[in-house]
C-alpha cells in the first residue's frame, strides 16, 4: 500500500496498475470475492486540507455481467451522471442502498450482490476517484471505511500497523469520509479508532435489529457509528434467543471478512427511517462531491494528538 498524496481537485489522477480479472463462470454470488485490487496512489480530493492522506486498493476489472444501473470504472467520457440524494460508500452488499429511498447509489471496490432497485446505482469504482468525478454535492450518506487495521482484533499487530503508515492512512481515510457530505454516518467495529478518532456517537449489536418476521437469523456483530448531523438508533426489533446466530466464521479469511461485514436489510431499515426524516430539514452546508464539511481541520488536529 502506498501512501496517498496531497491533492487539490483539479490534481491529475495517477494511472493505476490493471488488477487481475475473475473467472468469467464465476457465479454471480461469488464474484465479490474473486478479485482485490493491488494497492495504488490517487488523490483524495481534500482541498481544504493539504495535510490530508489516505490510501485505498485499484478496482479490479470484473469480466463477469453486470446488473442494470450497475457500472464500472473507468466510465466512458460521455456517462451522465445521475443526480442521488443518499449515498453508501464502500457497500457492495445493497443493504443500505435498497433501504434509501430514491434516488440513491452505492460505491465500493466490488459488484454489488442484489441488483440496483429503481432509482437505485452501484458504482464500481474507488470511492475517491467517484467523489472527484461526481459533479453534485453529496447529500446524506452512510460509510463503510474497512477496519483491518483498527479492529481489537489486531490489536497485536496495532505496532507493525503505526510502523508501516498503514493505521494513520486509516485513521485519515475515515475521518475523511465522515465529513463528505451534508450528513454522514460512519460504520466500524471495536478498535483503536475508539481512542484516536473519538468516542462513537452511539453503539449497538445487530441483534437489537433483527428480522420483523421473526423466520430469519441474525449475525451477531457489535457496530460502532461515528454521525454528523445524524442521530443515534434505537433497537427497532430485538432478535428472538432462537435466531440469535454467533458471528460469522469461515476458514478463508477473505470470505470471512465478507461475511462479517454484511449488515442486513432489517438492520439497514431500521437506520435509513429515521435518517431519512432528519434529511429532511436542512442544513446549509452543501458543497461539491471531494470537499470536506466544516469542522474536519479542528477534528483532524485532535485526531493527530490523539495518534
Amino acid at each position: 500500500r502506498e501512501q496517498r498524496p496531497t491533492a487539490s481537485p483539479s490534481s491529475p489522477t495517477p494511472r493505476r496498475p490493471s488488477s487481475p480479472a475473475p473467472s468469467a463462470s464465476a457465479q454471480r454470488a461469488l464474484k465479490t470475492l474473486l478479485a482485490i485490487g493491488s494497492a495504488a496512489s490517487l488523490p483524495a480530493g481534500v482541498a481544504s486540507s493539504p495535510q490530508a492522506t489516505a490510501t485505498a486498493p485499484s478496482a479490479p476489472v470484473f469480466s463477469v455481467p453486470l446488473f442494470s444501473r450497475e457500472f464500472a470504472a473507468p466510465l466512458p467520457a460521455d456517462f451522465r451522471w445521475p443526480f442521488c440524494e443518499y449515498f453508501s460508500f464502500q457497500e457492495h452488499g445493497g443493504s443500505f442502498r435498497e433501504s434509501w429511498p430514491p434516488l440513491a447509489c452505492s460505491v465500493a471496490h466490488r459488484p454489488t450482490l442484489v441488483p440496483p432497485g429503481e432509482g437505485k446505482y452501484h458504482f464500481i469504482m474507488d470511492v475517491y476517484e467517484f467523489l472527484m468525478e461526481y459533479p453534485y454535492p453529496i447529500g446524506t450518506g452512510n460509510s463503510h471505511v474497512t477496519c483491518s487495521f483498527q479492529t481489537w482484533a489486531q490489536h497485536k499487530h496495532w505496532e507493525t500497523f503505526v510502523r508501516s503508515g498503514e493505521l494513520l492512512a486509516s485513521c485519515e481515510e475515515f475521518l475523511f469520509m465522515l465529513y463528505i457530505g451534508d450528513r454522514m454516518a460512519n460504520e466500524n467495529t471495536r478498535g483503536c479508532f475508539e481512542l484516536i478518532i473519538g468516542p462513537p456517537t452511539f453503539s449497538e449489536c445487530t441483534w437489537d435489529h433483527g428480522d420483523p418476521a421473526d423466520s430469519a437469523p441474525t449475525r451477531h456483530k457489535t457496530v460502532l457509528w461515528w454521525t454528523r448531523h445524524l442521530s443515534a438508533i434505537s433497537p427497532s426489533h430485538p432478535t428472538p434467543p432462537h435466531l440469535r446466530y454467533p458471528r460469522a466464521s469461515h476458514p478463508d479469511p477473505e470470505v470471512q471478512m465478507l461475511a462479517r461485514s454484511f449488515l442486513s436489510p432489517p438492520f439497514a431499515d431500521a437506520h435509513t427511517s429515521v435518517w431519512q426524516a432528519e434529511s429532511a430539514t436542512p442544513v446549509g452546508d452543501s458543497r461539491p462531491a471531494p470537499l470536506v464539511a466544516p469542522g474536519y481541520a479542528e477534528h483532524r488536529d485532535l485526531m493527530v494528538c490523539n495518534y
